[in-house]
């Protein structure tokens, strides 16, 4: 599954940590009680293994690339804490992740 499909809907999403579950307690992004996911943490769901390294460089190099001037190395996870639900969905459909 990509991110972009993870994030169906805006209550897939969340901010301020990685995962949480229904009652909306922090949960480790694998948990299987987790319903929503920040950024960091769809990237830990959706690509376990050495992919997750390629879609974070994905990630990063485009955040790095735009008006908000992240560098490699930045914690994209600031930028979904600071992102719409719109521009974060919009960033897994470009990179198609």
């Amino acid at each position: 599954m990509k991110i972009k499909e993870l994030f169906s809907d805006q209550s897939k999403w969340t901010k301020k940590t990685a995962a949480r579950d229904a009652s909306g307690t922090p949960v480790s992004p694998s948990d299987s009680d987790a319903v929503c996911w920040c950024l960091a943490g769809g990237v830990a769901k959706c690509y376990p293994g050495e992919e997750r390294y390629k879609v974070h460089d994905a990630i990063v190099e485009k955040l790095s690339g735009s008006a908000q001037g992240y560098g490699y190395g930045s914690a994209y996870g600031d930028w979904n804490d600071r992102a719409s639900f719109e521009e974060v969905k919009a960033l897994v459909e470009q990179l198609d992740i």
